[in-house]
């Protein structure tokens, strides 16, 4: 046993709350599919099986093997629900070596959702992944750090952010007026007057609304263009 086979059944044996059975204790409603495991964790209860047969299956075989499957699955989802339990229902399936196409084909189940009905998941062990490996992912997710969240800013230094940008675009654009800056200090100019209508008296509040800066700077602006487009110069 690899180091990290090792340690993923470490890992996975806290998880455990029934264990494997022989092939002759199979019970004749499930077979089939011989139990190796059932794992319960705060994440997920997880059963691992896998098909005690011959390494070809008859169109029989494998409909009497999905209906047990199917059956048993349900039957696990609606005990844990019994008992005031919310998890989700994984299934992983172990692959012998001579049952390599018998998976594959049980590997295909999982997109069939008229049979399955979102009750459970279903897995298959791959070549590059133990099954081991797959339960523990599923039980005991290594949680990804999340990023540091940017510390959280005042109104005030956006609309400074803002205006600063808008003054470096009009030093930069000379004599040719940037409306984007012109746009953006104006931008930044409401929401300062809007951010302190609170702190206003009414006599102020109705000169500021008078004032309307956005909507006069938006006319001036198509009347420009419509003085353009007929071969005359803007304001």
């Amino acid at each position: 046993m690899t180091g990290s086979a090792a340690q993923s059944n470490e890992r996975l044996a806290k998880f455990c709350r029934v264990g494997a059975e022989p092939n002759d204790s199979i019970p004749v409603s499930r077979r089939p599919w011989r139990r190796f495991g059932v794992y319960l964790s705060n994440v997920a209860i997880a059963v691992h099986l896998t098909p005690v047969t011959g390494a070809h299956w008859s169109i029989a075989e494998q409909f009497s093997a999905k209906t047990a499957l199917y059956r048993y699955l349900s039957r696990l989802r609606q005990t844990i629900q019994e008992f005031g339990m919310v998890y989700p229902v994984m299934c992983v399936l172990s692959n012998d070596d001579h049952h390599d196409k018998l998976i594959r084909d049980v590997g295909s189940w999982s997109s069939d959702q008229d049979w399955h009905r979102g009750d459970f998941i279903l897995y298959v062990e791959e070549t590059r992944k133990s099954a081991e490996d797959l339960l523990v992912e599923l039980l005991d997710p290594d949680l990804e750090e999340l990023p540091q969240a940017e510390e959280a800013r005042s109104l005030s230094s956006y609309l400074a952010e803002l205006e600063a940008w808008a003054l470096d675009q009009r030093n930069s654009a000379g004599e040719h007026r940037s409306l984007a800056a012109e746009f953006a200090s104006l931008c930044a100019q409401f929401i300062r007057a809007s951010s302190d209508r609170y702190d206003r008296s009414p006599e102020q509040l109705s000169e500021l609304e008078k004032q309307n800066v956005l909507t006069e700077w938006t006319d001036r602006i198509v009347s420009d263009a419509r003085a353009l487009a007929v071969g005359g110069r803007g304001n």
